[in-house]
């Protein structure tokens, strides 16, 4: 298979194949990756560095390779996966409080009975009421059912007025 760009698709290429590793990977503990795509990652790093691009890639003394600080600082200041992140953060809240809505007012049993259909779009009108409240005021008006707790006295500051007492008195 012959796949031919320019060297602005080529970045381009380097800038979705980042998003995508940092997709993948980017929950990952440090070291975990996917050894089946980073062989393809390394491909296209390999080729970048052949074709002018190499600013864009790091290779590590083991040979590996990696996006480089530029492409990293490129991609954060381009907001991606920060836009990413965030609605998948909202669509995942409002989908996750909505199944568990659901779940109280029928009842487990019956919830997953539900035809997968049905199941979704009961969950997806619950959802958007949601939506519709996160969008008017994020998670003001989120709380935990918990009993109030008085603040207990912090200990730094007992001991600061203490000195502070003791030190007038002398």
């Amino acid at each position: 298979m012959q796949l031919e760009l320019t060297k602005a698709e080529l970045e381009r290429l380097l800038e979705i194949a980042y998003l995508g590793e940092e997709v993948l990977n980017g929950h990952r503990p440090d070291g975990e990756r996917s050894a089946v795509h980073d062989g393809v990652l390394d491909k296209i790093h390999e080729l970048a560095e052949e074709e002018g691009l190499g600013y864009l890639v790091d290779r590590g003394e083991d040979g590996e390779t990696k996006p480089s600080l530029a492409l990293e600082t490129r991609m954060e200041a381009g907001g991606w996966l920060a836009d990413y992140d965030d609605c998948v953060f909202w669509d995942e809240l409002a989908l996750r409080l909505a199944e568990r809505d659901l779940r109280a007012e029928i009842g487990t049993r019956a919830f997953d009975d539900l035809p997968a259909g049905e199941r979704r779009e009961r969950v997806d009108a619950i959802a958007l009421e949601y939506d519709k409240e996160f969008d008017k005021r994020g998670v003001e008006r989120l709380r935990l059912d918990r009993p109030h707790r008085a603040r207990r006295g912090d200990a730094l500051t007992e001991r600061l007025k203490k000195l502070f007492k003791d030190s007038k008195g002398t």
